[in-house]
């Protein structure tokens, strides 16, 4: 029994306090645009199960070039209330040199959250389809 009570008071105490994840909006697969970039629409979800507003920073981590933005939000400060889930859209954008770098039909991008008060980093990854 206290072997038991040990274990969930463990899994309680390592419980993460903050969730993200994030998935590929598929339809349409993507988007190419005028000037000939490529452009990936996600769909980010950030779980704040703390007491407190967190505020995060969201940029791309590989590969190193290409574009994110977050519609109507800074991708700089996003807040997120307290004891909240928020879904956020983020577009992920190459230009048709960049996606000539990449030299493949798929390839895998990775987004860094920071927690711009802990300076805690959460990493997601997802599928970027193009041409």
């Amino acid at each position: 029994l206290i072997l038991v009570g040990g274990l969930m008071l463990f899994s309680l105490i390592k419980k993460p306090q903050i969730e993200t994840t994030l998935i590929q909006e598929r339809n349409p697969l993507y988007i190419t645009l005028s000037d000939g970039s490529i452009r990936n629409a996600y769909n980010l979800k950030i779980i704040n199960k703390t007491h407190q507003v967190k505020n995060f920073k969201i940029s791309l981590l590989r590969p190193n070039f290409g574009s994110l933005k977050i519609v109507n939000h800074d991708e700089n400060n996003l807040a997120v209330p307290a004891e909240t889930a928020v879904d956020f859209r983020a577009l992920v954008s190459f230009s048709s040199q960049e996606i000539a770098q990449i030299n493949k039909s798929e390839t895998l991008i990775e987004i860094v959250i920071s927690d711009l008060a802990s300076q805690e980093e959460f990493k997601v990854s997802a599928i970027f389809i193009g041409e």
